[in-house]
């Protein structure tokens, strides 16, 4: 998330926008090793728990300062 405002000056960064709607957010520890395990476990579990998952918008991680401080981050999945 970045400001209207905010200036890219590098070529591999490009400006887009993501499509609001529904997420299942899963917060986890910020460790390799979690990380892994979520991204292992994230899409059956919520296949079983009766989510349809909206695979026509991004999955996102999402690494907010005040979460990485408490050495947390997040997995979000776009659910219908």
């Amino acid at each position: 998330v970045i400001q209207n405002d905010f200036i890219v000056n590098d070529r591999h960064i490009c400006r887009g926008m993501i499509d609001g709607g529904k997420y299942a957010v899963v917060k986890i520890p910020h460790t390799a090793e979690d990380i892994k395990k979520a991204w292992e476990g994230i899409f059956p579990e919520l296949l079983k728990q009766g989510f349809e998952l909206d695979m026509t918008r991004p999955v996102i991680e999402r690494y907010a300062t005040m979460m990485i401080k408490n050495n947390y981050c997040e997995i979000c999945v776009p659910i219908k």
